[in-house]
């Protein structure tokens, strides 16, 4: 089962429905079928997503909404528990979601409501849901796939006292797959973008990898390894660090080890522990501020591995935010960009190719020309903050120039 787009209604905070899709929506070339999976007929999906933005602008929270459909709707988590639904700012809202199933060929769009009581919990509950369901044929198009007008079947939500209001009826479905699951994981990395600390359990994940990553981290680290790793029966979450021509091996926990490792080494473990296992999978990585601690090629090598082919045979999807322009210009597409701008305090997420049709202009310039309009920093709030600045600066300045007098004065007077 593998989520196509979702549409949300009823966000306080953006300027009309949100409308995210991972459904290619530009024609294929031999310059650009490399980064993208053939689901059937001429429907691809991108396999890497960039959401780019100003700061504040609504990044974050358009990452929090996917990472919310994908555990309620394809994890069956519920509602109350379920990662990013802090993004839900509102009262009702009604979500029209797309998926494809592989094993049967079929194509599903399930339409919730889902509505936020208005006592001091503010909790989420279902309203009513409609689930809708169409044969993949060889007529489906991309401007009739997710024309639902004639689904062979439809299903609603009904009281059903084993069913809890706060999951969805979608479970219908997902639960009747064969074991073991066909949904593929979700990896969500949004909480270590402000936590940064060596996670033990990672670490064991993948022990035959982690020599290849550190070196390609830090080639001064001959190996780091976990007291678990050395004795599976210890609950012990100490690490042991040893670098290359020293014979000291250190015993240090998480907090330690940033005396001895940079902070992009200690999150390039993690984050490639997290990618290695989205990639053997085939499920979904959401990752924000990629670039946080990192190099710009380091970031370059994740996406290159999303994008290729030959290293993404299980059709892994990596959807991240950026504050790094520059990385759109190794995007041979455009609809694989997201761009978010905010205007009266309301966000507007939008398509970089529903808006730029030309491919002969970098990416990056485009982005950083304000063409889009919102995507540049705002120049007058930055002339006011400079001047401001430099009043403040000369301020102090002549309160400095006239103790300096003062005390010369002093000096003189009392020489």
């Amino acid at each position: 089962m593998r989520l196509l787009r979702i549409k949300i209604e009823g966000l306080a905070l953006f300027t009309k429905s949100f409308d995210f899709s991972l459904v290619t929506s530009q024609r294929m070339t031999e310059r650009n079928d490399e980064s993208v999976t053939r689901l059937f007929n001429r429907i691809y999906i991108n396999n890497v997503v960039a959401l780019v933005g100003k700061n504040a602008s609504g990044k974050t929270m358009t990452l929090n909404l996917i990472n919310f459909v994908n555990h309620v709707f394809l994890q069956n988590e519920p509602l109350n528990h379920a990662e990013g639904r802090i993004a839900l700012i509102g009262q009702q809202f009604k979500f029209i979601t797309y998926y494809y199933d592989e094993l049967e060929n079929q194509l599903y769009k399930v339409v919730s409501t889902i509505n936020r009581s208005a006592d001091p919990k503010a909790t989420l509950s279902f309203g009513e849901e409609v689930l809708y369901a169409k044969p993949v044929t060889l007529e489906i198009t991309r401007s009739n796939l997710f024309d639902f007008s004639n689904a062979e079947s439809v299903d609603k939500r009904i009281d059903d006292p084993l069913l809890p209001e706060d999951n969805t009826y979608f479970r219908k479905v997902t639960k009747r797959k064969a074991e073991p699951p066909v949904i593929a994981p979700i990896n969500d990395f949004i909480a270590f973008t402000r936590s940064n600390l060596l996670m033990a359990p990672l670490m064991d994940k993948f022990p035959e990898l982690q020599g290849a990553i550190i070196a390609y981290l830090d080639p001064t680290v001959e190996y780091i390894r976990t007291q678990k790793d050395l004795d599976p029966d210890t609950d012990s979450d100490l690490f042991i660090l040893k670098f290359k021509g020293k014979s000291k091996i250190l015993v240090v926990n998480a907090y330690e080890l940033f005396s001895y490792l940079s902070a992009g080494t200690i999150k390039g473990l993690n984050l490639f522990a997290f990618v290695f296992s989205t990639l053997a999978t085939g499920g979904t990585f959401i990752v924000d501020e990629i670039e946080n601690h990192f190099h710009r090629a380091i970031v370059q090598t994740i996406l290159s591995f999303f994008a290729d082919p030959e290293v993404n045979t299980n059709r892994a999807t990596l959807i991240f935010t950026t504050h790094y322009p520059q990385l759109l210009d190794q995007f041979s597409r455009s609809d694989d960009i997201y761009f978010t701008t905010r205007k009266t305090d309301l966000i507007e997420l939008e398509r970089f190719s529903n808006r730029v049709k030309r491919s002969d202009i970098k990416k990056s310039d485009i982005y950083e020309s304000d063409f889009l309009d919102g995507t540049a920093p705002e120049y007058a709030a930055y002339d006011q903050l400079r001047g401001l600045l430099a009043q403040a600066t000369l301020t102090r300045s002549e309160k400095s120039n006239t103790a300096n007098e003062v005390q010369r004065t002093y000096c003189r007077g009392n020489g």
